[in-house]
Parts: structure tokens; sequence; C-alpha cells
């Protein structure tokens, strides 16, 4: 007996027996009722439930004997959490049809091996002030994926669609709060909600959560694997594996990032835009806390004016890169630590978006752009600021004329074996009146002076063993002060810069970023090419260093919090709109293993808000 389509029916003392394949297959979206009715001996199930079927079907009183196939006739449905509950394997797999929520006083536990399907785009499961917690073991993942997908025994899937990125909604955490804790779980094709930044997990603002994201697969997502940009400092995200996303991971203040991540796996597509995006205008580190940034080969990208405050302190481990997404964007510390720890080999890298030779091709539009200087504006330390900086690169800054590196107000310093180049202003501009020591560095190829002292820096700087080439008004920019102390040392000129097919951000227009429209799927991500275990690597060790040059008064400014921006993950909210800074994502496929080729559509992406200008509150040029 076959029911589909829309076909509706009541079925009542019917025996239907030994049948070659199931007795009854229903795959109707319309209402049947079976009841008092006798399937047996059939060589498939009695009664299958296409899962598009079971939210319309009621069944009972029906005897059921001597089939073939005896596990439950469909996915457990799950459509409401009310109190603590436990998702085992003996109703596994689940279905979620709607918006499922683990409200206050609710905890939701699901145990390893229990499989869990989202049929639709409203599908999903969020923690509105309650708690879930769903952790696996290596042999025993968690899965949560498409309906559609047939990899991991959806019912019905050879009568299915292929699995899309945006399947289903996501998972994540409304602004009620809760506590989300994910270990050893796999999560694909999730992202269809634009109010989330069409993320398969997300943290929305408020409530200040508990969330602990460790040892995960996230891959398949339409946009953000991870939208974390307005998660509480202290979450953390620790092992996981993030691959086929448009962009694997959203960050906001508070939040270490180590090199046990993995942003790509053997076999399986990779992300769209291989990079660690930060939310805009986010303070990274505040209140006396201390944000490690370890992970190596994959850039952190900074959107608008990303804050260091309030005694915060920020280290940058070896190897670490960090992009400027358009002119407006720079580091900005602010009464607060800097350390910088490059080695020979692995030293830490500040550049522009459209630097491929640094973290790969970013913005993902192979050769159109290259870096130009004035792509973004530069690293700034002001206030009582002070900062330890050993082997630090900072490339194509000083847009909107300002310097790549600026030292201003109190700011103290130590910067040792540094190379800045190719800045549309200055090199290094200092007005500070506090000690800055500047030793071993190039500092070639700038459109001003490689070093430009104010009228309160030029007694207290001390500069070292330097080369300076190639900068259009000289090496040391004194016009404001006394001379200042020789520089001494020379090294072979560097080379000068790639040449530019030409940098629209200096124009004024958004370089589009290319993203996928449709990539013609050939099969579904094959896990079996990945590691379902996250082997940790070697976190490479941020040396501890105490920056203090003279002792420092009270700060003297005042936190920025995160920005309201950031998105409200409800469903029945106001829509928030994902950071003007960072790429809308289309539908996309995802591919499987591997890719040769896909055809792209350039999508224009939304102009970023403009920042505060940095203004200097000592005496000097105030070309800062």
């Amino acid at each position: 007996l076959g029911i589909q389509d829309h076909a509706s029916a009541q079925i009542s003392q019917t025996e239907i027996g030994f049948s070659a394949t199931d007795g009854i297959y229903n795959t109707s979206d319309q209402p049947v009722t079976i009841s008092g009715s006798a399937i047996h001996d059939t060589k498939g199930f009695a009664i299958h439930l296409d899962p598009t079927s079971q939210p319309a079907t009621t069944l009972s009183s029906n005897t059921l004997a001597n089939n073939g196939l005896t596990v439950a006739a469909g996915p457990t449905p799950l459509t409401a959490i009310t109190t603590t509950e436990t998702l085992g394997l003996a109703g596994s797999p689940y279905l979620i049809s709607g918006d499922v929520r683990v409200p206050t006083g609710a905890t939701l536990t699901i145990q390893p091996g229990v499989r869990i399907y989202f049929s639709g785009a409203r599908a999903g499961l969020q923690v509105d002030g309650g708690a879930l917690t769903a952790v696996g073991t290596v042999a025993a993942p968690i899965i949560f994926t498409s309906i559609n997908d047939p990899q991991y025994g959806a019912v019905g899937a050879g009568k299915r669609p292929a699995p899309q990125a945006g399947d289903w909604a996501g998972l994540g955490v409304t602004g009620a709060g809760g506590t989300l804790n994910l270990d050893y779980t796999q999560l694909y094709y999730g992202g269809a909600s634009s109010q989330t930044g069409n993320a398969e997990i997300f943290i929305a603002d408020g409530g200040k959560p508990s969330v602990s994201i460790r040892d995960t697969v996230i891959a398949g997502a339409k946009g953000y694997g991870l939208n974390a940009g307005a998660a509480p400092p202290g979450t953390i995200i620790q092992r996981d594996i993030f691959v086929a996303n448009a962009i694997p991971l959203l960050i906001g203040g508070g939040i270490s990032i180590d090199n046990s991540n993995q942003f790509s796996a053997h076999g399986v597509p990779p992300n769209l835009h291989t990079a660690v995006f930060v939310t805009p205008s986010a303070t990274i580190a505040t209140a006396g806390a201390t944000v490690d940034w370890t992970l190596v080969g994959v850039p952190f990208i900074l959107q608008a004016k990303d804050l260091v405050d309030a005694q915060g302190t920020l280290r940058l481990g070896p190897g670490v890169i960090l992009k400027g997404f358009d002119p407006q964007s720079r580091l900005s510390v602010l009464d607060a630590n800097l350390i910088v720890a490059g080695t020979p080999g692995q030293e830490v890298v500040m550049t522009s978006y459209h630097d491929d030779a640094h973290g790969g091709d970013t913005n993902a539009d192979g050769s159109a752009t290259a870096p130009q200087p004035g792509d973004w504006r530069g690293l700034i330390l002001k206030g009582t600021t002070k900062a330890a900086i050993d082997r630090l690169r900072i490339l194509y800054g000083g847009a909107t004329n300002h310097p790549a590196l600026g030292i201003q107000d109190h700011a103290s310093a130590q910067i040792s074996k540094a190379e800045i180049g190719f800045s549309a202003t200055d090199g290094i501009y200092n007005t500070s009146d506090q000690p800055v020591a500047i030793s071993g560095s190039a500092i070639h190829d700038n459109a001003d002076f490689g070093i430009d002292l104010g009228p309160n820096a030029a007694g207290m700087t001390t500069i070292s063993a330097n080369a300076e080439t190639q900068n259009a008004k000289g090496g040391l920019g004194n016009n404001h002060a006394p001379p200042a102390p020789p520089v001494a040392g020379a090294s072979p000129t560097p080379p000068p810069p790639t040449p530019a097919m030409g940098d629209m951000l200096r124009t004024g227009k958004k370089a589009p970023i290319v993203v996928p429209a449709v990539i013609t799927p050939t099969a579904t991500i094959a896990m079996s090419a990945m590691a379902t275990t996250v082997a940790p690597t070697a976190t490479p060790t941020v040396p501890a260093a105490t920056v203090v040059v003279v002792p420092v008064g009270p700060p003297t400014g005042t936190a920025t919090p995160i920005p309201t921006d950031s998105p409200t993950m409800t469903p029945t909210d106001s829509p928030t709109p994902v950071p003007t800074d960072s790429p809308t994502v289309p539908a996309a496929t995802v591919v499987v293993i591997p890719i040769d080729s896909a055809t792209t559509t350039p999508v224009p992406s939304g102009a970023a808000g403009p920042g505060a200008a940095e203004t200097p509150t000592g005496t000097g040029s105030g070309r800062l």
C-alpha cells in the first residue's frame, strides 16, 4: 500500500501481508490514520514512514508480526523540550522539523552515537535559557545533519534530493543565554537562517551563556560554520575541524584561538574564505584579561577598529597572521598591553586582506586583486599602552593618512627585528612622551618617512641598527623636534611590492568577494576521508613578557562594548544583519572529494561602516 504526494487516508481493521517489500509506505504530506490493522509477513517494513509524512500520520492499535525489517517505522519526532530529557540510542535517529528550544530550567542531554536529522529551513535546535549537553566519543560521535544526507542513513534518502548547504537552520544559543556543551559532535549542511549569518552554530548577543565547543566537525554551512561574534569572553573553541563552509569562524572579544583547530582535511572541500573573522569593532581583550591568538597559517581578519583596552593583554604567537579587511580596519591598543612574539621564520604578520602571499587567497578571488599601500590602516598604540614587539611585519598599511605603526599619547614600546613596508604614509609615526626603542628593524618602501618623530618623542626615542630604505621622504623625519639619535646599520634593499591590478578599496569601491553560486554536487561530504578525532597539535608557547617601561597609572580609557549589530538568533525576532564587513554568502552546494574547479559568481559585499578616526591627545603634527 503506497500513499504519496498529497493523498490522505483513513485505514482501519485492514490486513496487509506477504508483501515482497514494505506493507505500507507513506510519503504524503496530508493526514493519514492507520488503526486496528494487522501488517504481517512482509519482506520490508510493516509501516514505512518518510519524514515528510510522519508529522501527519497517526498510528494506533495495530498488530505488526513477522516482518523482514523491524526497526522503527521512521525517525523519532522531537517537537519540544519542556523538562530534563535524554536522547538515547533506543530512539535514534530523531527528527526535528521545526524550531525546538531548550527553555530555562530544562536540560537536554544527547548520548554518544545518536543521530538527529533536520527537515526544512526552519528546523533547528536552540538553547533558550536552558542547557544542552551533547558529548560523544571518538567511536560514537553525535551527528546533526540534513534529512537529505544519505551518508548517515536518512529515511527515504534514495528518494530525496541531494543535501545542500543551508538545508536546515542551525544549532545555537538565543539571547536568553544558557549552557551549550559540544564534544565529539559533527554538524553538516546547516545555515538556512540569514538572522544568524547563515551559521551552522550560532551564539546570540545577551544572556552571557557558557559555551564550550571541542572535538567537533563543523562542515557544509551556507554562511559561517560557527558564528561566535557575540559569544561571551571565555568561550572555548578547541580541537575543532572547520571544512566546506563559506566562512569557517567569526569571533568576538575575549576568545583565545589556538593551533589545535583545523581548517582543512584531506579529500574534503575547503572553506571558501579560510580565515577567522573578528567582529567589527570587537573589544578583543579588556578589564585585565589576557587573550592568546596562536593559530598558525590561517589569518585573523580585522574589521573596523578592533580594540584592546583597559589593561587587557593580547598575545600573538609565532607565525600568527592578521589581515586588515579594508581602509577602516586597524588594531588599536588603548591603555593595554600588546605582546608580539615572532621567531625566525615564524614572524607575526599584519597585512592586507588582498595579500595572498601570507595566509593564502583569503578573499577567494584568485589573482584578481593584489595588495597595495593603504589597503588597511595599521597598528596604533595609544594612552598608557605598553608593547613588547619582536619580529613583527606590518605591510600595506597607512590608509586614511594614518601611519602603518602609530605610537602616541603616553604609550611605550620596545620594537626589535621588525619589518614595516609599503605604507601609504609613514612607516612609524611616534608622538609619545614615553620611552620607545626601535632596533634591528627594516623600514622600507613607505610613501612618507620611514620613522617620523613628533615634538614629544625625539628625546624619548632610541633608534639603533635599523635599515631604512626607499622611503619617499627619507629614513628619519624629525621636522618637529631637535635631532634624534642617528640611525645605525644597513641591510640589503628589500624587494619592491608586487605590481598590482588596481586597488578598488582605495578608490572607494569595495572589491567583490567571489562566492560559489552553485557547485554541482558529485557526492556528499565524505567523512571517511576525515579524521573524526582531532589530533591536538602543539600550540606555540607565547613567552610571558613584562612590558613595563615606566610605572603605569590608572587607565584613562573606557572599555568599548561588543557592538549591538551582533545577530540576535531567534527566528521570531526581528532580523539583525550580519556585520556589514562580512561577506553575505548565497546558497551553495557542498561538494565532495576532491574539487578541481568550481563555477563562481561575484557578489558585492556591503561597504564597511566608517570607524572613528584615531585622534592624538598630546601635541604633535596631528596627522594621527
